[in-house]
């Protein structure tokens, strides 16, 4: 587990690496069409190469970068969506209170169930909160705290495995050679 946790990034790198290839190499190959390298000579046409190499990795990061925030940016507004649901619950549950005062105004029968059900749905739910949620506070919070902890430390693996992608896309036509050598 503790080697695991040491060679994460590097795995993050990899298959950040692996995935973008393709994109790197279907930029390269399109950069390489838009500036005619077959027909420049063989050392221009190889500085060209170079560079386009070094452009292509950045826009394939970009992209990837492009991605993961569109992902982040749909998954957050709901999120926030959710706990401003929470936060308003106190004035959902006054509305259909008030609106069942209001149903049960005129008929005394209905508002004696009512009232009878209300206190036993008030006291069910302090009973729940003494009985439940005050003992687990403490569980909760550690819960919510190593949370943030393993985001935290995801956000910098991803961080490292960013710049291992970038060296593994740099040379990913040597480690392919030397890959078909070991094999």
């Amino acid at each position: 587990g503790i080697v695991i946790k040491i060679l994460m990034p590097f795995i993050y790198g990899g298959v950040i690496a692996y995935l973008l290839s393709p994109v790197c190499g279907w930029f390269e190959r399109h950069l390489a069409d838009l500036a005619a390298l077959d027909k420049k000579p063989e050392k221009t046409a190889e500085k060209y190469r170079k560079f386009f190499k070094g452009i292509s990795i950045l826009l394939s990061l970009l992209l990837f970068c492009l991605i993961i925030y569109a992902l982040v940016a749909m998954l957050v507004p709901q999120v926030i969506n959710s706990l401003l649901l929470v936060e308003a619950m106190p004035g959902y549950i006054q509305t259909v209170s008030d609106w069942i005062e209001k149903l049960v105004q005129d008929n005394p029968v209905m508002l004696s169930y009512v009232e009878q059900y209300s206190a036993d749905i008030m006291e069910s739910v302090q009973n729940f909160a003494k009985e439940h949620l005050l003992p687990n506070i403490n569980n909760i919070i550690s819960g919510v705290s190593a949370s943030l902890w393993t985001m935290v430390t995801m956000v910098k693996n991803l961080g490292i495995g960013l710049i291992v992608a970038v060296y593994l896309l740099n040379s990913r036509k040597i480690f392919r050679r030397q890959t078909k050598l070991v094999i």
